[in-house]
């Protein structure tokens, strides 16, 4: 197979720019995408009317482009294992036997394991006098034309020794550069989202894609050299420095046998592993549009991207028109009507339909011109179905007409223009064929939603879950943002995770599964378990054996006793200050502004000059002040009363069997963590924690909320003193309990904050939404299983900037055990359902009292009992 090679419309690649034979200069932009599928009414006309204010001030000719690039389970899973391959950890051979299993059980599974994920390009001509449509001025179009070839004369490549007409400027270069950069800026404000400038890599990838033949042939080139650097010297001695283009460079972008097999279909045919694999491919045109669409209710383009199963390419390109222009060209196109009117008059008969329509439309966008002042586009519509077969590629080509036949819109495949329409459709190319322009205004550019998605996840690291619409495959990383990679662009920097939902939901199985994954990947995880659900993980979990997991009950030894002091787990003495007092003062009902609070706060500040402070040191100070109060007891000390309830409270917290937890004496060395181990499991005997994250009322729920409140100061020190470079996760179930401290959620504020830092994502799982607190727009990762009432839902929708409608409210309020809705550090959002693979798994992770063998009996109980 021997590829036909062509003259490339692009001449030199220089980061997201592309300068073409035709003298154009592009600027592409990929438009990482917004959610549209959760908004109201309200929500959709947003965006619409933003990027209408684009299109409107536009001044350079345009290119939208959906390209749709493979993806499949088992691509992302081997990269997964080549990164597992690149660590250094004690679970390397048991991650790498996880992920072979996961992509084996897929693969014999109902779950989509491929898919197709849709790259949105808007690409911007920057150099405008070469627009395709020129001023209507001929006097002021003849003067710009003699100007230009007076500049181009005086340019250095026409005087400097060294360069040649056809080589670009590197400052005319770094010019277009910076206009590029203040469009990126206008750009992210119209689209609402996250607005990439190209890296030379990734428009080549993009360029090199139009010649796919449907698989992941396609890689990034990492020594591609589109142009070489050269310098010239002027008659004045002045250095020029320019890129001069390389035609047979661009070979390697089209290394594939492009032929037309019939009149309507191309064939692409492409060498891949010594294999040749090809595809049919058809291009069609859009020859009839609706004038004035409503919107919203015309996103046809975010339809063939979220309804179809099979890919299906999109470019648009438009050319701009003025507006004096457009109203020109429109008077032109009704006097054109007119004659043709008056001639069917002349031989007795009316003017046939279509031309009625026309001059109706023509009509309405004459008075919408002349109204607004906009400027138009002569615009193509070309849209590209691919498939591995002709058969299949005539049924989806079927679907594909039948969608677009509900949104009033006409698709041909002319004859004989495929190559045509596949030369036209590549990125920074021309128009190729004038046949079917169509002049619409910018509402109709607007209407199209282009960058909405229904992406979701990562697309990397683990496979956790898959969307409820369409089935499709979800990844995550969960220390993605901490990474900084210059092709990754996220809403959210921080990699912290919170999880809300009803019990029995599948909050528990989600964070556990989420940190059993990523430990499996290299990660190390602690885990504060207050209700003992992770007690059989002792004995081992599948894929990890008990040696790689330390499960720690606290308080079933003496040896644990103080191993909670404030004094112990703070490594800021200021820290231990206040949490100490904290403790203290919730336990004893000690309200700021009481003497006695004063008192136990100069207390445990006489406490920390002691050369080893600590609780009980504290203790003994106070019991120390209440004897001297005893033994002056013929002299009156307003402190008295104080001083001896305090001693008493503290007494009797210590005896507490929680509360000796909390106090270490002075000399005693407290038992520590075991850093050694990749899985941590922290819980604590007799904890009795409140239901709904309601606030403690008895002296039991007390103890147990300062446990859990210095079980947090724990954690703090866990993500210090570990390996900055190797991702720690911190599971915090029933944070509920640590939020309601103003201490406690400083301590949690700071691992959320520090955690990128630190390369921490702390886990977050509580009952109720509202108990997240306002730290929620500090975390990078939102899930929301079913909620309990409508407010809760109000809340979470909130947090995840989303619209607060009925509809919404009733997703999460009825979401199904094990279904979530997950928004993503994009911000992007979409119902999911968690996906464990494997029952043994799923098992490890249950927290109900039910046997395996008692849900399997309940089971066949039902079936009985309806006779199947």
């Amino acid at each position: 197979m021997i590829p036909k090679y062509e003259q490339y419309p692009i001449k030199h690649i220089d980061g997201n720019l592309t300068f073409g034979h035709d003298n154009t200069v592009w600027a592409h932009f990929k438009i990482h995408g917004y959610n549209y599928d959760l908004r109201d009414e309200n929500g959709k006309i947003s965006p619409f009317k933003s990027q209408l204010d684009f299109f409107k001030r536009n001044t350079g000719d345009i290119q939208l482009s959906s390209i749709p690039i493979p993806t499949n389970i088992d691509s992302i899973i081997n990269r997964t294992i080549d990164t597992i391959k690149n660590i250094d950890y004690p679970l390397q051979k048991q991650g790498i036997a996880y992920m072979n299993s996961v992509k084996k059980s897929l693969n014999a599974s109902n779950v989509k394991t491929d898919s197709t994920e849709y790259h949105d390009i808007l690409s911007v001509q920057l150099k405008r006098n070469a627009n395709h449509v020129k001023d209507v001025n001929m006097g002021n179009s003849l003067i710009q034309t003699v100007y230009e070839l007076v500049k181009g004369i005086k340019s250095p490549l026409y005087q400097a020794f060294g360069l040649d007409p056809s080589d670009i400027l590197q400052k005319e270069i770094d010019a277009y550069h910076k206009e590029a950069k203040d469009m990126q800026l206008d750009l992210q404000k119209s689209f609402k989202c996250k607005v990439e400038l190209l890296s030379t890599k990734q428009t080549i990838y993009l360029l090199e894609q139009h010649y796919s033949v449907g698989l992941q042939e396609i890689e990034l080139k990492e020594d591609f050299e589109p142009s070489e650097e050269i310098e010239g010297v002027d008659p004045k001695g002045t250095t020029h420095k320019a890129k001069r283009p390389n035609p047979t460079n661009f070979h390697d972008l089209q290394n594939a046998e492009v032929q037309e097999i019939d009149r309507q279909t191309l064939l692409i045919q492409r060498l891949v592993d010594n294999d040749i694999k090809e595809s049919y491919v058809r291009y069609y045109v859009c020859s009839n549009i609706p004038v004035m669409p409503q919107h919203p209710g015309w996103e046809w383009l975010y339809k063939i991207q979220s309804e179809l199963d099979f890919p299906v390419a999109f470019s648009v390109r438009g050319h701009h028109v003025k507006n004096d222009k457009t109203i020109k060209l429109l008077s032109n196109a009704l006097l054109e009507i007119n004659d043709q009117k008056d001639e069917a008059k002349k031989v007795g008969e009316t003017a046939e339909d279509d031309v009625l329509d026309t001059e109706r439309g023509a009509v309405q966008m004459q008075t919408l011109f002349k109204k607004n002042g906009w400027p138009s586009y002569n615009c193509s519509f070309i849209f590209r179905v691919s498939a591995k077969d002709k058969d299949t590629l005539d049924t989806n080509a079927k679907e594909l007409l039948s969608l677009m036949n509900t949104y009033s819109m006409e698709l041909i495949a002319p004859f004989g223009e495929q190559m045509n329409f596949f030369n036209e459709s590549m990125l920074g190319s021309r128009r190729f064929c004038h046949d079917y322009e169509m002049k619409v205004s910018p509402h109709i550019l607007a209407g199209l939603m282009f960058g909405a998605t229904t992406r979701i996840g990562d697309n990397r690291g683990v496979y956790f879950a898959q969307t409820i619409k369409k089935n499709r495959p979800v990844f995550l990383q969960m220390d993605l943002a901490a990474k900084r990679y210059k092709n990754i662009k996220t809403l959210y920097d921080s990699i912290s995770i919170m999880v809300a939902g009803m019990t029995g939901k599948g909050k528990s199985v989600l964070m556990n599964l989420l940190t059993y994954l990523h430990v499996l990947m290299g990660s190390l995880a602690l885990i504060i378990d207050p209700k003992g659900d992770r007690r059989n993980w002792a004995e081992g979990l599948p894929f990890i054996p008990k040696e790689y997991i330390s499960v720690w009950t606290l308080g079933e030894s003496n040896q644990d006793n103080g191993c909670l002091d404030p004094f112990r787990l703070c490594p800021d003495p200021e820290e231990a200050r206040d949490l100490a007092l904290e403790i203290i003062s919730h336990m004893a009902n000690i309200k700021i502004g009481d003497l006695t609070f004063t008192l136990l706060s100069q207390y445990i500040d006489k406490v920390m000059d002691h050369k080893d402070p600590c609780l009980g040191a504290v203790l003994d100070y106070i019991m120390e002040q209440e004897k001297e109060i005893v033994d002056n007891n013929k002299s009156y000390d307003p402190r008295k009363e104080s001083i001896i309830n305090l001693a008493g409270t503290l007494q009797s917290i210590r005896s507490h069997k929680l509360g000796r937890l909390l106090f270490s004496e002075i000399g005693q060395k407290t038992r520590t963590l075991q850093v050694d181990k990749p899985m941590q499991v922290l819980m604590v005997q007799n904890l009795q924690l409140p239901e709904n994250g309601k606030a403690a009322d008895t002296p039991a729920g007390k103890f147990s909320e300062m446990v859990m409140l210095s079980l947090t100061a724990f954690t703090k020190q866990y993500m210090l003193k570990q390996d900055r470079y190797r991702h720690k996760i911190i599971l915090q179930d029933e944070a509920a309990s640590i939020e309601r401290s103003a201490t406690g959620s400083v301590l949690l504020d700071f691992v959320v904050t520090k955690g990128r830092y630190y390369n921490t994502s702390l886990i977050k799982g509580t009952q109720n939404a509202s108990s997240f607190g306002s730290d929620s727009n500090n975390i990078g990762m939102k899930f929301s299983m079913a909620l309990p009432n409508e407010e809760e839902a109000v809340t979470m929708l909130k947090f995840m900037n989303l619209p607060i409608t009925k509809e919404n409210t009733d997703l999460l309020q009825h979401l199904d055990n094990g279904r979530a809705l997950f928004q993503d550090i994009r911000g992007r959002c979409a119902a999911i359902r968690i996906n464990p693979v494997f029952d043994e798994v799923l098992e490890a992770f249950n927290t109900s009292t039910s046997t395996k063998e008692e849900r399997e009996a309940e089971e066949q109980r039902e079936l009985e009992e309806v006779g199947a």
